[in-house]
């Protein structure tokens, strides 16, 4: 497998200027790196934070005796936390982080936890448990807010995101943030900003991969983006070149709220294959735009553009989804070109799909069979619309509305910033079908790609379902446990339709094949799982070139590629016993060049092997967003017999000649 990981030591240049910062504390500067410590609850007392540093010191003493951790992994003892410490077991490789929350030292846990505190031969961690496990009212309690992350292990003791009454504000928090797949899932930036726990930057992680992205890539390029986008997509291609392609790129820009929300169509230059100088592609600036993409038309959007998708037949006509229960469609190219200054009225969509009676906000789709739509939402609910009756309507241009909004919500009333819009003066129709059978929030909706009638919905009951429009508004299969938690993605291979891909907040995908699921058998099972993610997975999606590769994106920030057909010859493989491998089986390139969630990518259909990707930021880098197109370097996906006849007709000029 080639990586994009780690693998090596050092820092650059551009690294060792960073600021690395982990929530809740003040900043303290080294040389030429910012630090932040966590800081302690402003609330205790002095002897408080002793007892803590005092218990902190014991215990170290104690593992030291038995086990002499990595330096590397081992922090100095802060006796200005409070709040947080390193637990550290008899295996310096497993770690676990622990919350202790204010409630804890204040409750009837802290005198037992006195008494044991001088008892140096006891783990912290065995403490508290046993002190839950033996002390029934602070075990109900408590019991109930006591979160393990398995793939961080981490335990999060009263974490204060579900502490009397402040769960409805954490997922309200949380819902504008960004993961509103779930509110019962916090991502990895809520939890920092929760508090929950401490997890800086992997910034050695990115250092490494920067400096193996000459090695690595064919061509990469980084778009430091003011406001997050949650969403990117490649349009169409507007012209071809000797040595690079012009090409319309659609994203998304989520503002404060003050400013508006805006639908962004950018021209980007794809450089072609083998065009790029090795030493060029890894010098960029974090901070800065790419020379490759420049904003060609700003559209300023009701609301926060979650999810873009472009009509196959069409590319220019787009829809979104927002935070309300209609489904917006644009024509990019009619659109007039607005500016997004403070108080900008919103643009005016083309067409409005209605028939949501909740918000419906991820799940979206287009037939490549006839221009139909498909959307889910919070009202559990999957909704089919078909727009060729109105393509030929909404070709002419709109004028621009820039008068000053009306009040009372009436025909014509418009707001302006983060507030919703009135879209009654804009033109609408309703679902040709509504199709009932979730029990909770569908997160996503596919067509089966040689169909306008048959499709998939995945949601956050765990479910898939499958329908034909023909047959009637109700299932013809459903499988009840397609996952262990929710789903949040489904991708239906165009090359072979017997194959579904699945992401989940599990952490993990899973391929299904639909011959073998049955209205019989209710729990399906997959052909194949594949675990390379250690955070909910967010998007899944088909390449375009080839029927057994694949891509997939999580919270934990990174873009796994894969081929599932490696991972079938792995697990046939028989006679010697395999040696355990840190490789999941079939991941065969690991894109590791963003700091924080992944949100969305695209494969581009024009260059098959080109990658548009986006990341939220949030805090981990001061805000904002990333926006980077790379291209993995050819030897790693093309037949190996053609790259080994390559490397032989060069080896000549690559052998030193004898001395």
């Amino acid at each position: 497998m080639a990586t994009s990981s780690p693998g090596g030591d050092g820092a650059s240049d551009t690294t060792r200027g960073m600021a690395t910062l982990t929530p809740g504390g003040t900043s303290d500067t080294k040389g030429s790196i910012a630090t932040s410590t966590p800081g302690g609850d402003e609330g205790a007392s002095d002897t408080k934070r002793s007892r803590l540093a005092a218990l902190h010191r014991k215990h170290a003493a104690a593992v030291a005796a038995t086990t002499t951790p990595s330096p590397s992994k081992q922090p100095p003892p802060s006796s200005s936390s409070l709040a947080s410490f390193r637990i550290f077991k008899t295996d310096p490789n497993d770690l676990n982080y622990a919350k202790l929350c204010p409630s804890v030292f204040n409750g009837p846990l802290v005198s037992q936890l006195q008494l044991r505190k001088d008892d140096s031969n006891v783990a912290v961690d065995k403490v508290l448990r046993e002190l839950l496990g033996s002390n029934a009212k602070m075990s109900g309690k408590i019991g109930g807010t006591i979160e393990t992350r398995v793939q961080d292990r981490v335990l999060l003791l009263d974490n204060p995101a579900t502490q009397g009454g402040a769960v409805d504000r954490a997922k309200n928090k949380a819902h504008r943030s960004r993961s509103k797949r779930s509110s019962k899932h916090l991502s990895l930036r809520q939890h920092r900003h929760l508090g929950s726990f401490n997890l800086p930057i992997d910034e050695e992680r990115y250092t490494q991969w920067k400096s193996l992205v000459p090695a690595l890539y064919d061509w990469l390029t980084n778009h430091n983006l003011i406001w997050p986008s949650l969403s990117c997509r490649w349009g169409p291609q507007l012209k071809q070149g000797t040595y690079k392609n012009r090409q319309l790129l659609y994203l998304s820009e989520r503002t404060d709220g003050e400013f508006p929300n805006t639908l962004v169509v950018a021209q980007c230059e794809v450089l072609k294959p083998r065009t790029a100088a090795a030493e060029h592609i890894s010098q960029f600036n974090e901070e800065a735009k790419s020379p490759f993409v420049k904003k060609h038309k700003t559209i300023i959007h009701p609301g926060e553009v979650n999810r873009i998708r472009e009509l196959p037949q069409n590319s220019k006509i787009v829809a979104t989804h927002t935070d309300r229960p209609e489904v917006l469609i644009w024509n990019v190219e009619t659109q007039p070109n607005r500016s997004s200054t403070l108080g900008a009225v919103h643009s005016r969509p083309d067409l409005v799909l209605t028939g949501h009676t909740e918000n419906a906000e991820f799940a979206l789709n287009f037939s490549r069979a006839a221009p139909h739509v498909l959307s889910g939402g919070k009202d559990k609910l999957v909704l089919q619309w078909s727009i060729e009756d109105h393509i030929t309507g909404i070709q002419e241009p709109y004028p621009s509305r820039a008068g000053t909004p009306t009040a009372g919500g009436g025909r014509g009333s418009w707001t302006t910033g983060g507030g919703g819009s009135d879209l009654s003066d804009a033109s609408s129709i309703a679902p040709r079908g509504v199709f009932k059978g979730h029990s909770d929030t569908v997160e996503d909706v596919q067509f089966r790609p040689s169909s306008m009638q048959e499709f998939c919905s995945v949601g956050d009951d765990s479910c898939l379902v499958f329908w034909d429009a023909r047959s009637g508004h109700e299932p013809t299969l459903k499988v009840e446990k397609a996952h262990d938690a929710d789903l949040h993605c489904v991708d239906w291979n165009a090359h072979d339709e017997n194959l579904l891909l699945t992401g989940s907040a599990d952490a993990s995908v899973r391929l299904f094949d639909h011959r073998k699921l049955s209205a019989s058998n209710s729990q399906g099972t997959p052909i194949e799982q594949f675990e390379g993610h250690t955070a909910a997975v967010l998007c899944v999606q088909w390449c375009p070139d080839r029927a057994s590769v694949f891509g997939s994106c999580a919270e934990d920030g990174l873009l796994n590629v894969w081929d599932f057909e490696k991972a079938s010859k792995k697990s046939g493989e028989s006679g010697r016993p395999k040696k355990s491998s840190k490789v999941p089986a079939g991941l065969f390139f690991q894109h590791t060049g963003h700091r924080d969630k992944v949100v969305d990518f695209h494969w581009d259909a024009s260059d098959p092997w080109t990658v548009v990707s986006v990341s939220d930021d949030g805090e981990s880098t001061g805000g904002g967003g990333t926006l980077q197109i790379w291209r993995m370097i050819d030897f790693l996906y093309r037949p190996e017999e053609e790259v080994l006849a390559e490397l032989d007709s060069v080896r000549p000029q690559l052998l030193l000649p004898p001395q």
